[in-house]
């Protein structure tokens, strides 16, 4: 059935066709127009725009049930939406500084965003209440992740480190250093076997030292460095398996990796724009990207071939991020 209207509509290339219905998963983006808005990937066509904050929103994060998602903005707010309306049902003031990140925990009870004032905060998704403070950085905080279990959220800093917390004490477990500038991201790595009923055991850095990093969470030590980059590494995630990782560059370039052997797997030139961003979908068969342009795309991670491109933006596309379920 959608290979046949997709048909009508014009688009002739059956491989093609297979992979958009496959696909079939909506994409949320934010942007520096001040609006998110949620994407049929089917179509190709914004569903749903988001409009309410008063300056640029810099990230949006989607509940793992599709219900709700979170943005993040220079206007210092953190909102919640609605995902089948498109109405604000919540906003949370509390950094005193424009608010870079916010991400959901594993069970969307929780929320944990990332400020320029040096702080992450995680909040209650359901009650708005802030109720950790995480402190420590020197330097904007860029970045904040939940480990798998939600037990620890991880921080990346332009104080040259990245650090691990306990989630419901707000105090530091684990820094790591070692970045020789400016980390943009951090995450940890999904669950393993070996991980199920522990701590989580991989985080994942990215830096404006041109390289990103897989680390060992219980020691703090360096496991791979991901050489390869000639520009800063604005973003850098795992497929959902872990056995890559995706990197989003200043140099105009994604690039995967093995995250075994840190060996680079494949590159996608970009062209003349920078990636910002780069997300897997959840069975790791396709990325999202955004460039310091007005668009997003959609791609093949085998093969990096684009299938879709997102225009409706007027600024640059902040972040890009698949709903885990329809």
């Amino acid at each position: 059935e959608s290979y046949q209207s997709l048909t009508s509509a014009g688009l002739r290339n059956r491989a093609v066709v297979d992979v958009v219905r496959h696909r079939g998963l909506p994409v949320a983006t934010a942007s520096f127009d001040h609006t998110a808005k949620i994407w049929n990937t089917e179509t190709g066509l914004c569903e749903l725009t988001l409009s309410g904050h008063l300056d640029a929103v810099t990230c949006i994060a989607v509940a793992p049930d599709g219900l709700t998602m979170a943005t993040s903005s220079h206007d210092f707010m953190v909102k919640l939406w609605s995902a089948s309306t498109g109405e604000c049902q919540m906003t949370l003031p509390g950094h005193h500084g424009i608010v870079l990140w916010v991400a959901y925990s594993a069970d969307g009870s929780h929320l944990v965003s990332a400020a320029r004032d040096d702080t992450a905060r995680i909040w209650s998704s359901s009650s708005g209440e802030c109720l950790a403070v995480l402190q420590g950085h020197s330097a904007t905080v860029n970045q904040a992740n939940f480990s798998p279990t939600g037990e620890f959220v991880v921080t990346a800093s332009c104080d040259r480190t990245a650090r691990i917390y306990n989630a419901r004490t707000g105090c530091i477990v684990q820094p790591l250093t070692g970045h020789g500038s400016s980390v943009r991201s951090a995450v940890f790595g999904p669950l393993s076997g070996r991980d199920s009923g522990g701590p989580p055991t991989r985080v994942l850095t990215a830096s404006d030292d041109l390289t990103a990093r897989i680390w060992s969470c219980p020691n703090g030590s360096c496991l791979l460095h991901l050489l390869g980059h000639s520009g800063r590494v604005n973003c850098a995630t795992f497929s959902p398996d872990g056995c890559v990782v995706v990197t989003a560059s200043q140099d105009m370039t994604l690039k995967l990796w093995d995250t075994s052997t840190g060996d680079l797997l494949r590159t996608l030139d970009g062209g003349e724009e920078p990636f910002v961003t780069a997300a897997f979908s959840p069975d790791g068969l396709f990325l999202v990207s955004a460039r310091a342009g007005n668009t997003a795309d959609v791609w093949e991670a085998e093969s990096l071939k684009c299938v879709l491109t997102l225009e409706g933006h007027q600024d640059m596309v902040s972040s890009a991020a698949f709903f885990t379920q329809i």
